[in-house]
Protein backbone atom coordinates (compact mmCIF):
# COMPACT_ATOMS: atom_id res chain seq x y z
CA UNK A 1 0.00 0.00 0.00
CA UNK A 2 1.35 3.43 -0.97
CA UNK A 3 0.70 6.67 0.89
CA UNK A 4 -1.00 9.24 -1.31
CA UNK A 5 0.93 12.47 -1.43
CA UNK A 6 1.72 15.64 -3.29
CA UNK A 7 4.88 17.37 -4.45
CA UNK A 8 5.03 21.07 -5.28
CA UNK A 9 7.45 22.57 -7.75
CA UNK A 10 7.39 26.23 -6.74
CA UNK A 11 8.61 28.93 -9.11
CA UNK A 12 8.98 32.66 -8.65
CA UNK A 13 8.24 35.43 -11.14
CA UNK A 14 11.80 35.09 -12.50
CA UNK A 15 11.10 31.39 -13.25
CA UNK A 16 13.55 30.15 -10.63
CA UNK A 17 12.77 26.94 -8.76
CA UNK A 18 12.53 26.68 -4.97
CA UNK A 19 14.52 23.78 -3.58
CA UNK A 20 14.87 22.86 0.08
CA UNK A 21 17.73 21.16 1.92
CA UNK A 22 16.15 18.43 4.04
CA UNK A 23 17.47 17.40 7.46
CA UNK A 24 14.60 15.27 8.87
CA UNK A 25 14.82 11.48 8.15
CA UNK A 26 17.41 12.03 5.38
CA UNK A 27 19.62 14.79 3.98
CA UNK A 28 19.63 16.40 0.57
CA UNK A 29 17.87 18.84 -1.74
CA UNK A 30 14.22 18.35 -2.62
CA UNK A 31 10.93 20.03 -3.45
CA UNK A 32 8.19 20.64 -0.84
CA UNK A 33 6.10 17.49 -0.47
CA UNK A 34 3.91 15.56 1.91
CA UNK A 35 0.95 13.31 2.50
CA UNK A 36 -2.72 13.91 1.96
CA UNK A 37 -4.58 13.90 5.25
CA UNK A 38 -8.00 12.28 5.67
CA UNK A 39 -10.71 14.56 4.32
CA UNK A 40 -8.30 16.68 2.24
CA UNK A 41 -8.21 17.02 -1.50
CA UNK A 42 -4.81 16.75 -3.18
CA UNK A 43 -4.87 20.50 -3.85
CA UNK A 44 -5.68 21.32 -0.21
CA UNK A 45 -2.85 19.05 0.95
CA UNK A 46 -0.47 20.65 -1.52
CA UNK A 47 -1.17 24.21 -0.37
CA UNK A 48 -0.98 23.13 3.30
CA UNK A 49 2.34 21.31 2.81
CA UNK A 50 3.90 24.20 0.87
CA UNK A 51 2.74 26.64 3.57
CA UNK A 52 4.01 24.40 6.42
CA UNK A 53 7.40 23.72 4.85
CA UNK A 54 8.12 27.11 3.24
CA UNK A 55 5.76 29.69 4.75
CA UNK A 56 4.67 30.64 1.23
CA UNK A 57 1.14 31.43 0.12
CA UNK A 58 1.58 29.80 -3.26
CA UNK A 59 -0.96 29.59 -6.07
CA UNK A 60 -1.44 26.43 -8.10
CA UNK A 61 -0.61 26.90 -11.77
CA UNK A 62 -1.37 23.34 -12.88
CA UNK A 63 -1.19 19.66 -12.12
CA UNK A 64 1.76 18.18 -13.98
CA UNK A 65 1.37 15.03 -16.10
CA UNK A 66 3.85 13.28 -13.83
CA UNK A 67 3.47 11.08 -10.73
CA UNK A 68 6.34 10.02 -8.48
CA UNK A 69 6.15 6.55 -6.91
CA UNK A 70 8.85 5.22 -4.61
CA UNK A 71 9.42 2.61 -1.92
CA UNK A 72 10.48 3.54 1.59
CA UNK A 73 13.76 2.07 2.86
CA UNK A 74 13.29 -0.73 5.41
CA UNK A 75 15.07 1.39 8.02
CA UNK A 76 12.48 4.17 7.59
CA UNK A 77 9.58 1.72 7.85
CA UNK A 78 10.99 0.25 11.08
CA UNK A 79 11.86 3.63 12.59
CA UNK A 80 8.52 5.29 11.84
CA UNK A 81 6.38 2.12 12.11
CA UNK A 82 4.49 3.24 9.02
CA UNK A 83 1.95 0.90 7.46
CA UNK A 84 2.94 2.07 3.98
CA UNK A 85 5.49 0.47 1.63
CA UNK A 86 6.15 3.81 -0.03
CA UNK A 87 4.53 6.92 -1.46
CA UNK A 88 2.78 7.96 -4.64
CA UNK A 89 2.98 11.72 -5.17
CA UNK A 90 1.00 13.82 -7.60
CA UNK A 91 3.17 16.68 -8.92
CA UNK A 92 1.99 20.28 -9.20
CA UNK A 93 3.51 23.53 -10.43
CA UNK A 94 2.94 26.58 -8.21
CA UNK A 95 3.74 30.29 -8.21
CA UNK A 96 5.32 31.60 -5.00
CA UNK A 97 3.73 34.33 -2.91
CA UNK A 98 5.35 35.90 0.14
CA UNK A 99 8.67 35.15 1.82
CA UNK A 100 10.22 31.79 2.63
CA UNK A 101 10.20 30.70 6.27
CA UNK A 102 11.40 27.11 6.67
CA UNK A 103 10.02 24.42 8.96
CA UNK A 104 12.22 22.12 11.06
CA UNK A 105 12.29 19.60 8.18
CA UNK A 106 14.71 21.78 6.21
CA UNK A 107 17.80 23.78 7.13
CA UNK A 108 18.10 26.04 4.07
CA UNK A 109 16.51 26.91 0.77
CA UNK A 110 17.61 28.17 -2.59
CA UNK A 111 15.97 29.83 -5.59
CA UNK A 112 17.75 28.03 -8.41
CA UNK A 113 17.86 28.04 -12.16
CA UNK A 114 16.76 24.85 -13.90
CA UNK A 115 20.38 23.69 -14.31
CA UNK A 116 21.28 24.49 -10.70
CA UNK A 117 18.17 22.76 -9.35
CA UNK A 118 18.73 19.66 -11.50
CA UNK A 119 22.31 19.40 -10.26
CA UNK A 120 21.34 19.74 -6.59
CA UNK A 121 18.22 17.58 -6.36
CA UNK A 122 18.96 14.25 -4.72
CA UNK A 123 16.35 11.96 -6.27
CA UNK A 124 16.13 11.11 -9.96
CA UNK A 125 12.33 11.10 -9.82
CA UNK A 126 12.33 14.74 -8.69
CA UNK A 127 14.80 15.61 -11.46
CA UNK A 128 12.36 14.13 -14.00
CA UNK A 129 9.50 16.11 -12.45
CA UNK A 130 11.67 19.23 -12.76
CA UNK A 131 12.28 18.44 -16.43
CA UNK A 132 8.52 18.32 -17.02
CA UNK A 133 7.98 21.59 -15.15
CA UNK A 134 10.80 23.30 -17.02
CA UNK A 135 9.22 22.39 -20.36
CA UNK A 136 6.01 24.01 -19.12
CA UNK A 137 7.59 27.29 -17.98
CA UNK A 138 9.94 27.97 -20.91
Amino acid sequence: MYRKGVLGIVIDKRKRFLILCRVLHWRGWEFPKGGIDKGETAEEALLREVKEETGLDAKIICRMPYVITYDYPESFIKKTKTKYAGAKQTVYLLLAGGSVKLSKEHKKFRWASYKQARKLLKHESQKKALDAAYQYVI
